[in-house]
């Protein structure tokens, strides 16, 4: 039950961060010309869960697709992006002098950039408005289009949750929650979900236990990779981790509800997935 009292604070607290982080709120407000710009079409966000392989991502070619974090498209058959969503912070705070991270920049550089070919227009990508210019310095002159969202507080399911990219959103706990709010604020009313399989403490358990993470993920995870989750993993403890799953559960059933109200319709195609607040169907269906 959203508690009104509560709410003011949070829209309190955000108006504050905006007005001691100028270049922030600057950042945001150029999102305007992104408003609506897809209204009434659909879209399909690809998260990074092992169902992607269960499907023939070709059937996508022609729609508008989201990918995430580190998901390189043409490694699971998918057509190029047309947006990119990076919520990770750890993404962009990395070390270029470190070789783990040094791995993982050059991947992320790739990701978000043309193919060597040439034959993909990079996406758009969207990142935090607390990490200006970190990207940037990462793929150099290869990344086309940034824009960035600012979320500098936790969800809290207080929260009145708004798709306005030219003001503060929550920060969640999942990169596939923020890409929902962006393609709202974008004006999609069909928005597919594949690869949403949500099963990141498995991961956590696997990286914490000192195996491989590879059955976690829709692609494959190469020594560098596992070398540098673990890296990561030590950043934080098991409890946190349990703590991030439960908000991430919890979230989801919000961010549905959100679109149930708007008249959006959100469905999860993942062939597997442990989400049960969102509506499901398979990709047969709806491609």
């Amino acid at each position: 039950m959203l508690q009104p009292g509560r709410s003011a604070i949070w829209r309190g607290r955000c108006a504050r961060y905006l007005w001691r982080n100028p270049a922030e709120h600057e950042a945001i407000r150029s999102n305007e010309d992104l408003r609506d710009r897809h209204r009434g079409q659909r879209c399909f966000i690809l998260g990074n869960g092992p169902s992607l392989l269960d499907d023939d991502l070709s059937s996508l070619a022609g729609e508008v697709v989201f990918t995430v974090n580190n998901l390189l498209a043409s490694e699971i058959g998918a057509p190029a992006p047309t947006y990119h969503v990076i919520s990770d912070r750890r993404f962009l705070s990395m070390d270029s002098d470190s070789p783990t991270d040094r791995w993982m920049i050059d991947r992320l550089a790739g990701v978000v950039s043309t193919s060597p070919a040439g034959d993909a227009r990079p996406p758009t990508t969207f990142v935090p408005s607390s990490e200006i210019g970190r990207l940037e310095g990462f793929a150099a002159d290869r990344v086309r289009d940034v824009r960035y969202f600012c979320n500098p507080y936790y969800f809290s399911d207080y929260y009145r949750l708004s798709a306005d990219l030219t003001r503060a959103i929550p920060r969640f706990s999942s990169v596939v929650q923020h890409a929902i709010l962006i393609a709202v604020f974008l004006g999609f009313d069909e928005i597919y979900l594949l690869g949403c399989d949500t099963t990141n403490i498995v991961a956590n358990v696997q990286t914490a236990l000192k195996e491989s993470v590879d059955s976690s993920y829709a692609y494959d995870v190469s020594p560098e990779v596992d070398d540098w989750l673990r890296a990561q993993h030590l950043k934080r403890n098991m409890e946190r981790c349990a703590e991030s799953f439960l908000e991430v559960l919890v979230a989801f059933r919000f961010v549905s509800d959100f679109c149930r109200r708007k008249g959006i319709t959100l469905v999860n195609c993942s062939s597997k997935t442990v989400v049960d607040s969102i509506a499901r169907a398979s990709l047969r269906d709806v491609a």
